[in-house]
C-alpha cells in the first residue's frame, strides 16, 4: 500500500474533511478497546517499540538496536511480532520460530520481511496470538520479550513502552485514520508512553510538544555503515526501496555523499515479481543497485547477492539518554525478579 499523500499536507485537505467523520468513529473503537481488555502479565518484561503513525517510523532498526543492547548486557531477548507483510498465513504454519541459528526452512513469504531481519539478531516468533509466542519464548529461555509494533494492543502489559516518531513526518495532518495517518490521538498515546524517540530529524518541532507533555524524549539518526561507504563514495550508483517513505532512504544515502543517478520506488512491504526483478537485474549490470535490508529479505539469496544491501546503524545524539532507558529496563526486570 502506498501512503496517500493527503495525510501529509494540510490538516483541512478536502479528503480528511470527508473522512474525519470515520476518524471519530476509530477513536472511540481504540479507547473502548483499551478501556475492556485485561492485559496478561509475563513474568518476564516486555518492551514495546512502536508508534501511532502507519509505517515508517524507524521501529525495526530501533528493536534491533533495543535486542543489541541487551545482549551486550548478558539478556536473552526474543522478538515478537505478527509478521506483517507475508502473504501466507496457514493454520498449519502458526507459531513460526526463526533465529540467528534456526534459519528458515520454508517459504520466505510466510514469515514477513520484518521477520526476517529480526530473526538474524535474535529469535523471533510470528504468529497474529502474542499471548501465545510469549508464552512459548519464555519457556524457551527468554528473559526479554521485544514487540516490534503493537503499542495500539492492550493484550500484554509492557513494561517498558517506547513510542517511535519519524522526524521527518512527524504526525502529518494530525487526523486519525482514515482521514490521515494517526492510528489514535497523540494525547491518548503519550499517557500509555514510557518514553519517546524520534528518529532522523526533527523538522516539526514535536520534541518541544512531547517534552511540555512530560514525556522523556530523546533523538537518534540512522546513518549507512561506514564500511559501505568507502566503497561506493567514488562511483554513481543507483537505488530502490519498497518501503513507507522510500524517499528517506534516498535521501540517507545522498547526505553522506552517495551520487544517486537513479531511484525506484515501490510500494510497502512490496512483494516483487518476476519482471520486476528482471528489470532490477539488468540495472544491476550497468550500476551498483543499493536498497534497504528490509527489501533485500524478499528476495532469495540468488537474487540477493546482485544487490548492495545497505546495512543501517543507530546513532543515539545523547547516550546518556540511551543509557537511562536501559537503566529503566533494568530496574523493572529486578522488580520482576524479586517477586
Amino acid at each position: 500500500m502506498k501512503t496517500p499523500r493527503f495525510w501529509y499536507q494540510s490538516a483541512s485537505h478536502p479528503f480528511a474533511k470527508y473522512l474525519n467523520p470515520f476518524s471519530k468513529i476509530v477513536i472511540l473503537a481504540n479507547r473502548f478497546r483499551q478501556k475492556i481488555s485485561q492485559p496478561k502479565y509475563f513474568p518476564i518484561p516486555i518492551i514495546c517499540c512502536g508508534n501511532i503513525t502507519v509505517g515508517g517510523s524507524g521501529k525495526t532498526p530501533i528493536a534491533l538496536e533495543i535486542a543489541q543492547i541487551l545482549k551486550r548486557n548478558h539478556f536473552s531477548p526474543h522478538f515478537l511480532t505478527r509478521g506483517y507483510g507475508r502473504k501466507k498465513k496457514q493454520s498449519h504454519f502458526k507459531n513460526l520460530y526463526i533465529s540467528p541459528t534456526n534459519p528458515p526452512s520454508i517459504d520466505l513469504k510466510f514469515f514477513g520481511d520484518e521477520a526476517l531481519l529480526l530473526g538474524r539478531v535474535a529469535p523471533c516468533w510470528i504468529d497474529s496470538d502474542r499471548r501465545k509466542t510469549a508464552l512459548l519464548a519464555s519457556q524457551m529461555g527468554a528473559d526479554c520479550l521485544i514487540l516490534d509494533d503493537g503499542f495500539q494492543s492492550p493484550l500484554l502489559y509492557k513494561d517498558l513502552n517506547l513510542l517511535l516518531f519519524n522526524g521527518q513526518h512527524a504526525i502529518g495532518n494530525t487526523h486519525i485514520l482514515p482521514a490521515g495517518p494517526l492510528r489514535e490521538p497523540l494525547l491518548d498515546a503519550i499517557k500509555r508512553a514510557d518514553y519517546a524517540i524520534i528518529v532522523g530529524e526533527d523538522r516539526f518541532k514535536l520534541s518541544d510538544r512531547l517534552k511540555k507533555s512530560g514525556l522523556p524524549t530523546t533523538h537518534v539518526s540512522l546513518a549507512p555503515s561506514s564500511t559501505f561507504l568507502n566503497q561506493f563514495l567514488s562511483e554513481p550508483v543507483c537505488a530502490f526501496a519498497g518501503i513507507a517513505f522510500p524517499e528517506d532512504f534516498f535521501k540517507m544515502l545522498s547526505q553522506y555523499g552517495l551520487k544517486l543517478v537513479k531511484t525506484y520506488v515501490f510500494s510497502d512491504h512490496h512483494i516483487y515479481t518476476k519482471s520486476e526483478v528482471e528489470k532490477l537485474l539488468k540495472i544491476a549490470k550497468r550500476f551498483p543497485l543499493l536498497t534497504t535490508e528490509k527489501d533485500a529479505m524478499r528476495f532469495p539469496e540468488e537474487i540477493r547477492k546482485y544487490f548492495m544491501i545497505v546495512k543501517v546503524k543507530v546513532i543515539w545524539h545523547s547516550a546518556q539518554k540511551r543509557d537511562e532507558i536501559f537503566q529503566i529496563l533494568l530496574k523493572k526486570y529486578k522488580a520482576r525478579m524479586s517477586q
